[in-house]
């Protein structure tokens, strides 16, 4: 049976560069870490390298994994007091999405870490970026909106300042009314008093006429001045009831302009309560935006 060793001739550390990416986004940074050189020795072949290969930080554990298993097989363990000293950390900057190797420890498990890290990194700043310009467009997208809602929210003020004025408007009219009716229940108030001292006279007219009865002289003396009064009380009461009649009228007049002016109050407040629910609506819109 033929026997054939085989150890390593070579273990060379890992070396890290960074190579662009073809989809234009980035840079991937890509691990090169050489597979350990075997040589094989046989009575029939020299010694010849076996295979030699350069991997990306995907293929670089099984590399690693036959790099620490020849170690472990073929050198020897060093003393304790010559043991090797933890590695230095792995150092580097970040610049928009490249990113950039300053130094490399020994730890041949470093680079592979820095590798994921820098992809993680890259990864992200990718999804910042989409993410960022999504948020622009739809900024884009919502500015005509607020656009719209300033417009309308102008209109409603326009329209608010309207009704205020019209409002402030119907005000004066109706104390301007309210004054007139006064000064007519004034007046009413008037007439009837003079009503209440007409009707006190033609009582007072008729204890004269019945006075007049005892002496015919008085009594045709104030016959005449009975009929001279009963005619002015006439023209009087003709007077009044024309009057009453006008204030009649004058009150209908009042009482119907007056439901006109409440109703109108009515129709623009439920209006502008429209009007600012509206405008509340499409404010949480926009702070909902």
């Amino acid at each position: 049976m033929v026997q054939t060793a085989h150890r390593p001739a070579h273990v060379s550390p890992p070396r890290t560069r960074v190579s662009p990416d073809p989809n234009g986004v980035g840079e991937d940074l890509i691990i090169e870490t050489p597979a350990v050189m075997w040589t094989c020795e046989s009575p029939r072949t020299s010694r010849e390298p076996c295979s030699s290969q350069s991997v990306s930080s995907s293929t670089c554990w099984r590399a690693l994994e036959t790099r620490e298993a020849a170690e472990r097989h073929y050198l020897p363990s060093p003393p304790m007091s010559l043991a090797r000293p933890p590695p230095p950390s792995l150092t580097g900057r970040v610049q928009g999405l490249d990113y950039q190797v300053v130094s490399v420890s020994c730890d041949p498990l470093e680079p592979i870490r820095t590798a994921v890290t820098a992809c993680r990194r890259c990864d992200r700043g990718q999804n910042l970026e989409r993410v960022t310009k999504r948020l622009q467009e739809e900024l884009k997208d919502l500015l005509p909106t607020v656009k719209d809602l300033e417009q309308r929210e102008k209109l409603l003020k326009d329209k608010q300042s309207t009704t205020e004025s019209l409002l402030h408007q119907i005000q004066e009219e109706s104390e301007s009314l309210n004054s007139e009716a006064a000064a007519q229940r004034e007046k009413d108030k008037l007439l009837k008093d003079e009503n209440r001292s007409l009707t006190e006279e033609m009582v007072s007219l008729r204890a004269l006429n019945q006075h007049s009865y005892e002496t015919e002289d008085e009594m045709d003396q104030r016959a005449e001045e009975a009929q001279l009064l009963i005619q002015n009380k006439d023209e009087l009461i003709e007077k009044l009831h024309r009057r009453i009649t006008y204030n009649q009228v004058l009150k209908e007049s009042y009482s119907l302009l007056k439901e006109d002016l409440h109703k109108a109050v009515r129709d623009l407040k439920e209006q502008l309560s429209e009007e600012e629910q509206v405008l509340g609506d499409n404010q949480n819109q926009v702070s909902g935006c």
